[in-house]
């Protein structure tokens, strides 16, 4: 996955998408440190694409099931860095450019 550290990367593959920790309820941080989701006393909002390939819409949408108060939105029709940037990013922040470095 481009634009991640090696180890990351890793760890972001082995822990939510094969083992899917995050389904279970508890996320493991390496080193004894966990996560326990239902914990979390923050608001969170879970955006998923259908058309997504690397976290698909209704894996993201289970997230929902496991954090308190925790909401799902769609966004179906987008790729995984279309969720981030969107398809009009660049009219959105006019004049401001994303560049490759």
């Amino acid at each position: 996955m481009p634009g991640y550290p090696g180890r990351a990367y890793h760890q972001i593959h082995t822990r939510l998408m094969a083992r899917n920790e995050s389904a279970s309820g508890t996320v493991r941080l390496g080193r004894g440190r966990e996560v326990h989701l239902a914990d979390v006393r923050t608001r969170v909002l879970f955006v998923g694409s259908r058309t997504d390939n690397i976290a698909d819409g209704p894996a993201v949408a289970a997230g929902a099931d496991v954090v308190p108060g925790a909401r799902y939105a769609a966004a179906d029709g987008l790729s995984h860095l279309g969720l981030v940037a969107g398809p009009r990013a660049a009219e959105s922040q006019p004049g401001r450019r994303w560049t490759a470095s």
